[in-house]
């Protein structure tokens, strides 16, 4: 999966990552970290999001990979269950299809 056309560079300019020059290891780290961020977050919606839209998707694939790149993930699952469930809701998943929105 690559990454979409910027995702890159919003990683590397996120506040808590905050990567301001050039290094093929940590562009390599950090493109590692948001494929698995947008596998992750697509697996919860059950639908492949849009991650270039200045909307919840991108928000929350930022935030995993900064809670990820600071060995915090376990945080990340905890502090943002919710907005993971509204993922599912959001895309027509299992608690979509009932949902009235």
């Amino acid at each position: 999966m690559a990454l979409p056309e910027g995702i890159l560079e919003a990683v590397k300019k996120y506040p808590g990552i905050d990567v301001t020059w050039d290094d093929a290891e940590i562009d390599k780290q950090l493109t590692s970290i948001a494929t698995f961020g947008m596998k992750f977050l697509d697996g919860k919606a059950g639908a492949a999001l849009d991650y270039t839209k200045e909307e919840m998707p991108r928000q929350l694939l930022l935030e995993y990979c900064k809670y990820s790149r600071n060995g915090m993930l376990d945080r990340f699952m905890i502090n943002y269950i919710p907005f993971l469930a509204d993922l599912k809701v959001g895309n027509g998943g299992a608690y979509g299809e009932t949902a009235t929105v």
